[in-house]
């Protein structure tokens, strides 16, 4: 009896680790499971629906949650691979698509390391592999068009892992209002801007002040007025 509770729990584990796995390479820009290529948006919400399945299969309340978040979300979590893959694309215009496809795959590893996402266990592979691709790429470029693809690739997976967090972050602050509304219109998305950055925070970095008045030095006592709808002096 023990042995068998053992051995449902070990396969629920391998079925998140699976899963979990998944998604984090739905969320690169290349895939590596048989041959380095781009990331392309269709490609990416195919490892995210196995990523969701694979949770599902795990049978834990967290997972399902996961999973339920992650299926819901498939074109959210794809925007920012969808504008990357244009941009990689764009390039391949210069550049051979393999070429470019090993760029994003050594940054990306680049980025991991920098970031210690990698376990110690596996970094003399990924570090060889890296070196490998950086290799080829300038075996077959000349070392000035190397140098530019590989500061080019660089600087829009910077810019691309950053967008891809604001927008992460804004979806968590808007999530609760989607709950209740069903949906948002123009007009509330205005006044949710304006709210956002016209609040005084109550916790954090920037406890006690408004972005406002980071940005111009004035403080906000009530960002209601600033837009026009003071206090009523109606008692009620």
């Amino acid at each position: 009896m023990a042995t068998e509770k053992m051995d449902k729990s070990i396969e629920r584990y391998e079925l998140a680790a699976r899963g979990y796995h998944q998604l984090h390479n739905a969320l690169r820009s290349v895939h590596s499971d048989t041959v380095i290529d781009l990331m392309s948006p269709d490609a990416a919400q195919a490892l995210l629906t196995l990523s969701a399945h694979l949770l599902a299969q795990a049978n834990h309340p967290d997972c399902h949650s996961a999973a339920r978040y992650i299926s819901n979300r498939l074109n959210g979590l794809t925007l920012a691979t969808a504008d990357f893959y244009q941009k990689q694309l764009s390039l391949c215009a210069t550049y051979p698509q393999e070429i470019v496809a090993l760029a994003c795959y050594y940054f990306e590893y680049h980025r991991s390391i920098k970031l210690k996402k990698i376990y110690k266990t596996h970094l003399s592979k990924v570090q060889r592999d890296m070196l490998a691709a950086y290799h080829y790429i300038y075996k077959e470029l000349n070392e000035v068009r190397a140098d530019k693809l590989m500061t080019t690739v660089a600087k829009l997976l910077t810019k691309r892992h950053r967008a891809s967090s604001a927008i992460e972050g804004l979806n968590a602050l808007l999530r609760p209002y989607l709950y209740v509304r069903k949906g948002v219109s123009q007009g509330f998305l205005e006044l949710f801007k304006a709210w956002h950055n016209l609040r005084t925070r109550r916790s954090g970095k920037h406890k006690d002040t408004s972005a406002y008045q980071l940005l111009t030095g004035k403080p906000i006592n009530d960002w209601l007025t600033v837009l026009g709808f003071p206090p009523s002096n109606t008692a009620h």
